[in-house]
């Protein structure tokens, strides 16, 4: 009878430090991720399949199942559909921040299961979802699916760890249940469905100190059970590709192995290093990188080499391993939101083998003499924690994501208003002028993601300003027409009542301008005009009035220079976006001729000039 009211204390304790587990990371989710909950925007593809929803247009099926995700496209059609207005797209994201919610505690769930401690457990879930790629997630209503994908991706890996009673009972039945959850997941969202070998990472360990330990035989099932996933996944990516193909780089596969390699430890994995920073900090990276370095030193010396070779390979195939999807594809692209295995898998590492050293250094003393050492400290070093990563997270949404979409929301719906046109007799004409990445109101503006707006390239300008103007039940079947340097086009429509939507104006306006920086990205450079000044130069921009077509800007070739080349858009500080027509070089220098009017002398010298390929 002692026996079984022990057990029974067992059971309650862990119902009580579950719930206690659930309910944090809840409030913690919750409270981090608020603002896209009560904020009326939306972000880049948000629109168009928003625009999809409401018109009845089929573009959002096509596209997702032509890039492998045909389940995404099924929640897609009938999730945007169910959202309805852009007021509704705050429904898709509640049910996104959900979904992180429940990953969170999976995530917790899954560790415990592996025998992992109760604050180590909390530590990990909290991390993993307050890291800069779930602010993507909670931020987008597009990607309300994607942390659905993750806890499909963690029951797969689950199910093939030592702790799970069905791998016990059959191995076959095992990798079936397996490859099949984790087949599910790769046909919602690819790269989310890697956070398997974050399970995977987390359960082998955590058998360093457990009784049941990964064999041989464990880790060629985990190998069968991926490999059957993903070979699922390749016959689903081809079909859909059959039937709406695509020219996307994303599409391809990767030719050059060394430079992608190359890319993977400079660019990818390096966001990863920096954890919850977002720019990418490089001593935050090389810290993180010397701590688990040390700390695989420090378990060789207590508990051998052996031990110390096998985590660190262990940890190295679960980083490699965790980036598949992308790794295999020609596109170079490392947004955070490919990244967000990835991420938790480099932040799982560190937890963990910073977990085995300490654990094993207090093994054998008695700290039953001193109960605080065993919860209090703990307790405070997890809340301290968290409180550190949802200020971060906090910010890095609000700043990154809903204040500068709202801003160009309301500003864009305030001029539809002050334009006063309610009537498609009125025949009105729109021209509508795009924002670049300079313009963003953010500080920072990273990728596609954080600080950018939805105006950002001419097809999201143009969907946004055609669903606001459906929202707002005034000219919606009015033609919009994008604005150009080179061809306005409002001569050919000179007899039709004219408004412009200047974007740029609408997100920068009373606000300040971002300050650009080279963000690792191989698709952006920045170029600074030479600072000569004579008769024919000024600032390094040509300023000879008798021959205005000669040349427009100069600048001195480096090594590690963009190579520019005719036909590439360049921004400059004060005449805008221009195209090149000509390229000289003449000693060491780069003399570039670009399209429209001459440029001003404050193009020049020491203001940079931005290439966007």
């Amino acid at each position: 009878m002692k026996l079984l009211t022990t057990e029974n204390e067992i059971k309650n304790r862990a119902i009580t430090f579950n719930l206690l587990a659930a309910l944090i990371i809840f409030l913690v989710v919750f409270s981090t991720y608020s603002a896209v909950l009560f904020n009326t925007f939306g972000v880049l593809d948000d629109w168009t399949f928003l625009y999809n929803a409401i018109t009845g247009q089929e573009g959002t099926v096509p596209l997702l199942i032509g890039a492998g995700r045909p389940l995404n496209a099924f929640f897609f059609h009938f999730g945007f559909m169910v959202a309805g207005s852009i007021e509704g797209l705050a429904t898709l994201r509640f049910v996104g921040v959900v979904g992180i919610s429940i990953l969170g505690f999976c995530l917790y769930l899954f560790a415990r299961a592996q025998r992992v401690d109760f604050f180590t457990s909390l530590l990990i879930s909290i991390g993993v979802v307050l890291l800069p790629s779930f602010q993507v997630y909670a931020s987008w209503a597009q990607h309300f699916t994607t942390p659905y994908a993750g806890i499909l991706a963690l029951c797969s890996a689950f199910i093939l760890s030592p702790e799970c009673r069905i791998r016990e009972r059959s191995r076959r039945i095992a990798i079936f249940y397996s490859a099949s959850l984790l087949l599910v997941s790769l046909l919602i969202y690819q790269p989310l469905a890697m956070l398997f070998w974050t399970g995977i990472l987390i359960s082998s360990t955590s058998s360093f100190d457990s009784k049941n330990k990964w064999t041989i035989e464990g880790g060629f099932d985990v190998l069968v059970a991926f490999s059957l996933a993903m070979v699922g996944a390749f016959i689903a990516f081809k079909v859909g590709q059959s039937v709406y193909p695509g020219d996307s780089s994303r599409y391809g596969f990767v030719s050059d192995v060394y430079g992608k390699l190359i890319w993977f430890l400079s660019e990818p994995l390096a966001n990863s290093a920096s954890l919850h920073i977002a720019p990418r900090n490089c001593w935050i990276q090389w810290f993180f990188i010397v701590l688990v370095l040390v700390a695989i030193l420090l378990l060789g010396k207590q508990r051998g080499l052996t031990v110390a070779t096998s985590l660190c390979l262990i940890v190295s195939l679960a980083l490699v391993l965790s980036y598949v999807p992308n790794l295999v594809t020609a596109e170079n692209w490392a947004s955070y939101r490919s990244i967000g295995a990835l991420g938790a898998t480099f932040f799982v590492s560190v937890i963990m083998t910073l977990r085995l050293p300490i654990k094993w250094f207090l093994e054998g003393r008695n700290l039953r003499k001193s109960p605080g050492s065993l919860y209090l400290i703990p307790t405070f070093l997890v809340a301290a924690f968290a409180g550190v990563l949802t200020l971060l997270a906090q910010t890095g949404v609000n700043k990154g994501f809903v204040l500068p979409n709202v801003i160009e929301l309301n500003n864009l719906a305030s001029v539809i208003k002050e334009q006063n046109f309610t009537a498609i007799d009125d025949d009105p004409f729109l021209i509508v002028k795009t924002s670049s990445w300079r313009d963003a109101s953010a500080k920072v503006s990273l990728y596609d993601e954080f600080g950018m707006h939805s105006s950002l390239r001419d097809y999201y300008a143009l969907i946004m300003v055609k669903t606001v103007l459906r929202s707002m039940g005034v000219a919606s079947d009015s033609k919009v027409s994008l604005y150009s340097d080179n061809e306005r086009g409002s001569e050919t429509h000179i007899n039709r009542k004219k408004f412009i939507i200047d974007f740029p104006k609408l997100v920068t306006n009373e606000r300040f301008k971002t300050n650009l920086i080279e963000w690792g990205s191989v698709n952006q450079g920045i170029i600074y005009p030479a600072n000569i000044n004579d008769k024919n130069w000024t600032a390094g921009v040509w300023t000879n009035a008798e021959l205005p077509d000669f040349y427009s800007f100069t600048y001195k070739k480096r090594f590690g220079d963009k190579v520019l080349e005719v036909g590439d858009e360049l921004t400059f500080n004060q005449s805008g976006v221009r195209v090149i027509q000509k390229l000289d070089k003449v000693d060491g220098y780069v003399n570039v001729l670009v399209g429209g009017k001459p440029l001003s002398s404050d193009d020049g010298y020491p203001h940079p000039v931005w290439l966007y390929e």
